[in-house]
């Protein structure tokens, strides 16, 4: 039976019931995680602190549950870095805060890592919700090794909220860096060091994902990540000249759109589930 820790970072803006619920889906699973490992990246409010202490004195008979304190917020990269260094087991599984693993996410990804042993990255098909909608989208991933590789040239070809990862490969490709869009950055890295990926065939996780999300993803600062990423991949000759230059356009054109038509297109980029 694959042993393995679950890693999350939790922050001051996080709303409280939103991490109640993402937490109690990692103790609804078919297959339960050997440890938990929960960063409080920060200073939190007293509900969310309440509820991470309610948390860990409910469950820890049954799983190891780690909260970890940060005094100040520095970011996802370094809370998770951190975290690893707290996790005991070879597979790391990733969850946010505010997202819900369906109950046989890690029955159905253990199953797969024990038929792939040569991967390093595996992940799954995500649902995208939203509260104020009742509008279930999917964000579909290629499967294969050669088709992730492709799609990396493209766009970011794993959903990171599933990921189960190889710790020694995660440490030896440098951990994430504290930049945006920082696990499209440890992607590169890691194909960089002959890493290799695959994603399950199987919606194992819902993600919020509303328009307030979406105009936090644009303007300048974002753009300044993509064309960060583009520049990475043509220096590491991944990409040519010319899709670079496309890539760049393209995204810097989604970047500064407006909020009603940012959000059209990101419609028009997902399916119904």
């Amino acid at each position: 039976m694959l042993r393995f820790s679950v890693l999350m970072s939790v922050y001051f803006k996080d709303v409280p019931i939103h991490l109640k619920q993402a937490l109690e889906s990692l103790v609804d699973q078919t297959l339960l995680p050997h440890e938990i490992v929960c960063v409080k990246d920060g200073l939190l409010s007293e509900d969310l602190n309440n509820l991470l202490t309610e948390f860990q004195k409910i469950n820890n008979h049954k799983i190891n549950i780690k909260i970890i304190d940060l005094p100040v917020n520095k970011g996802l990269a370094n809370a998770l870095n951190v975290g690893l260094q707290y996790c005991n087991f070879d597979w790391i599984a990733r969850m946010d805060s505010d997202d819900i693993s369906e109950n046989k996410r890690f029955e159905l990804m253990s199953e797969f890592i024990a038929q792939n042993l040569d991967l390093d990255v595996i992940g799954s098909q995500i649902i995208e919700f939203s509260d104020n909608s009742n509008r279930l989208l999917k964000r579909h991933v290629c499967l294969s090794h050669d088709d992730i590789v492709k799609d990396l040239k493209y766009r970011c070809p794993m959903n990171h909220v599933t990921v189960f990862i190889k710790k020694k490969s995660l440490i030896k490709s440098g951990l994430y860096n504290k930049v945006l869009l920082e696990d499209y950055d440890l992607w590169i890295r890691m194909y960089l060091c002959g890493y290799r990926f695959g994603n399950i065939n199987k919606y194992l996780v819902r993600v919020r994902a509303d328009i307030d999300l979406m105009s936090r993803r644009s303007g300048l600062n974002y753009f300044k990540g993509e064309y960060r990423i583009q520049k990475l991949m043509k220096s590491k000759k991944i990409i040519s000249l010319s899709r670079f230059t496309i890539n760049i356009i393209k995204r810097g054109f989604v970047r500064f759109l407006p909020n009603t038509l940012l959000k059209k297109l990101y419609f028009l980029t997902r399916k119904l589930y």
